[in-house]
């Protein structure tokens, strides 16, 4: 999904809403990466008022923009990728962050996941070109998968927590890690504040910390894979978590009469064909949770749990039947689930 970052503004604050003697929720919401994100507070300390803490997160929140939007002409990995230096450069620990779990998540996904498919993107129209009319040749996108490939494309130097890309062609399009990892900047924000209970939400994806208003664990929804996108398929109650959905029923085109998912295998150069409609991750941190989601997408249901089960990651998938809708769930997100209703 591409997400476009734009300056945040916290619209709406609403304070101290009594749920117990002992518990009031602080509540801010506001627009950021082209969405809206939502911020539940449990028990703001009093040295805190709900007007500072909305203006450090509408702070960082620029500055995130500043280093990690694609949509920003100067920010630092719009400039990274214009640059035609294949040398090492320095790396704002965001930057650098961001990439290294990328490069994690690239290895543990078979490659499935790759901040290096801007041109593949670009190739079927999802990027900056529009083109829901022309189905790319397989001669096109063999070319355009000569600058798709982080392991060839890319490196890393955790010493000097350096980047260099090794062709000057190289585009790294964040879309599918930056919201996730936003996320979590927002809840360390929350932490160095002296808060322990919390909810940070942008565009449907999200952490949370200890308990809500009702001293109870959070409850999440897992939405239903339609157009509708208003229904939940299931419920989940957790107390420290990062969480993030990934379908391909929101965005797509149609071409020459058939239907493309947005979501673009890189290894193949292609969108997926497979019948899985949705997967959600359950995970320590969102920026995970987030690039997980995306590559069980590429994976599809089959090869998707295999790796689930095999590294341990909480995965709901739902795979379409007919009209509805099949789940499948990771032995992780069994234990996750169990672990709830205990």
């Amino acid at each position: 999904m591409q997400l476009r970052f734009v300056i945040p503004l916290i619209m709406l604050l609403t304070s101290c809403d009594m749920f117990s003697d002992s518990r009031t929720v602080v509540t801010l919401s506001g627009k950021t990466m082209g969405t809206v994100f939502n911020i539940s507070v449990i028990n703001l300390p009093e040295a805190v008022s709900a007007e500072d803490l909305g203006d450090q997160i509408e702070a960082e929140l620029i500055g995130f923009n500043d280093k990690l939007s694609n949509w920003q002409q100067d920010s630092e990995i719009s400039m990274f990728n214009v640059s035609k230096d294949v040398g090492w450069v320095d790396a704002s620990d965001e930057f650098y962050t961001v990439l290294e779990e990328s490069f994690y998540i690239h290895q543990l996904s078979r490659h499935a996941f790759d901040v290096t498919v801007s041109p593949l993107i670009d190739l079927w129209g999802f990027g900056w070109k529009q083109n829901d009319t022309i189905i790319p040749s397989d001669e096109a996108v063999l070319e355009a998968l000569q600058n798709v490939g982080m392991v060839k494309l890319i490196e890393l130097n955790s010493t000097t927590r350096q980047v260099k890309k090794l062709k000057p062609d190289v585009n790294v399009n964040l879309s599918a890690v930056a919201k996730g990892y936003g996320i979590d900047v927002l809840a360390a924000l929350l932490e160095k504040n002296g808060i322990k209970e919390y909810l940070v939400e942008i565009g449907g994806d999200l952490i949370v910390k200890g308990h809500n208003g009702d001293d109870k664990p959070w409850v999440v929804g897992i939405e239903k894979p339609d157009n509708d996108g208003k229904q939940v398929e299931e419920l989940v109650m957790i107390s420290q978590f990062g969480m993030a959905t990934s379908g391909d029923y929101r965005n797509y085109i149609e071409k020459d009469g058939k239907r493309f998912s947005h979501i673009i295998d890189p290894v193949t150069g292609k969108p997926v064909t497979h019948n899985l409609a949705s997967v959600t991750i359950f995970s320590d941190t969102a920026m995970r949770a987030d690039a997980l989601a995306t590559a069980m997408m590429v994976l599809g249901l089959e090869s998707g749990l295999e790796i689930a089960n095999k590294n341990n990651i909480a995965a709901y998938f739902l795979t379409r039947d007919g009209v509805n809708f099949k789940a499948t769930s990771s032995a992780q997100y069994k234990q996750l689930k169990a672990d709830a209703g205990k």
